[in-house]
């Protein structure tokens, strides 16, 4: 997006008129400082998240990437015989539990995401919508901003692993990259692989949702679906999808902003 790549290349937390100026939506309405702040500490009956425990040490990106990290009958065997990363490291991992230097398969991802089509739980979204995946949990609770910071400006996550600047979204940028998308709903999909680790998490997924409201569009969220492959083959089905730190799509999705 223009403006995420004009904030790049001059990121002066003083000065963020580029994602500041109106945009056409559908009620007229767009944020400012005063309605962030508002948001954010408005009174909430949060919860911890509904995470089952056999998902919590799921890493389907890094099963995928670097054949690390998957489930096999000696390592979380309990999810081995049933997850696309159990099935994916059967298929595609050699022995010695590396890739091959040029990257994961996809292909065979997408086949194995395809081919849960149908079955209880799996469902793609309206073709029409614009899905919006956030990554909660740890990479946003122990990060040094607060949720208004974050709305605010963006921040860098917790984990120097995510080198991407201001990899944590600020509401402006979703905003911008949901009026570019010309979408009239909005879907906000997103989790956390430790279940207490939410205040923060879930404060800036309300405000991104309650915003989008404001702004005239029909916007729905849904953060505890329980389970990484219904989550994952939601997103990749998706015809627009903003994804953030942590996710990597198989094809589909047809067209993804981010």
């Amino acid at each position: 997006m223009a403006e995420r790549w004009k904030y790049v290349r001059e990121p002066n937390d003083n000065n963020l008129t580029w994602y500041r100026e109106v945009k056409d939506t559908p009620s007229g309405w767009w944020p400012d400082d005063g309605w962030i702040r508002s948001c954010v500490d408005q009174p909430r009956n949060l919860t911890p998240f509904h995470t089952y425990p056999v998902w919590k040490d799921y890493r389907l990106g890094d099963c995928v990437k670097l054949c690390r990290g998957c489930p096999t009958p000696d390592d979380h065997a309990e999810l081995a015989d049933w997850t696309i990363a159990g099935e994916y490291y059967d298929l595609a991992c050699p022995p010695n539990g590396f890739m091959h230097e040029k990257g994961g398969n996809e292909t065979l991802l997408e086949i194995l995401v395809d081919a849960r089509e149908g079955e209880e739980g799996f469902h793609s979204p309206d073709p029409g919508a614009i899905v919006i995946h956030l990554r909660l949990g740890d990479k946003i609770e122990l990060a040094g901003a607060d949720a208004y910071e974050i709305l605010r400006s963006g921040a860098e996550p917790y984990d120097t692993s995510f080198r991407g600047y201001r990899a944590l979204k600020s509401l402006y940028e979703f905003m911008t990259d949901v009026f570019q998308s010309a979408s009239s709903s909005v879907i906000i999909r997103g989790g956390s692989q430790w279940p207490n680790m939410y205040e923060k998490s879930k404060t800036y997924a309300h405000c991104i949702r309650d915003a989008m409201e404001m702004a005239g569009y029909d916007a729905t969220m849904n953060l505890d679906e329980g389970n990484a492959d219904a989550d994952f083959f939601y997103m990749s089905h998706s015809r627009k999808v903003i994804v953030t730190l942590g996710v990597s799509m198989c094809s589909p999705p047809r067209g993804t902003l981010g």
